[in-house]
């Protein structure tokens, strides 16, 4: 038996914010568009991949990947790889 990973992916806004908090914060709104479990034992550019392939994913926007264990929280950039 293997472990596994819950992942959740965000759609990030096309903008995200301008100027400073000033310690009262700046709502922003993600879009969940995903969630699922991964094999732990898995790679980033396979998980990377596997995103890449579902219907959500465009190259024009940009993605937050955020999972239970830390080596699955990134980031994939517009069109790139994190």
């Amino acid at each position: 038996m293997f472990e596994r990973v819950f992942v959740r992916v965000y759609r990030l806004p096309v903008k995200l914010t301008d100027g400073y908090c000033f310690g009262a914060g700046v709502p922003i709104t993600f879009q969940n568009v995903d969630w699922f479990e991964a094999p732990q034992d898995g790679t980033r550019d396979e998980l990377i991949s596997f995103i890449k392939g579902k219907r959500y994913y465009s190259a024009d926007a940009d993605f937050l990947v955020l999972g239970d264990h830390p080596d699955f929280t990134f980031q994939i950039p517009k069109g790139g790889q994190s």
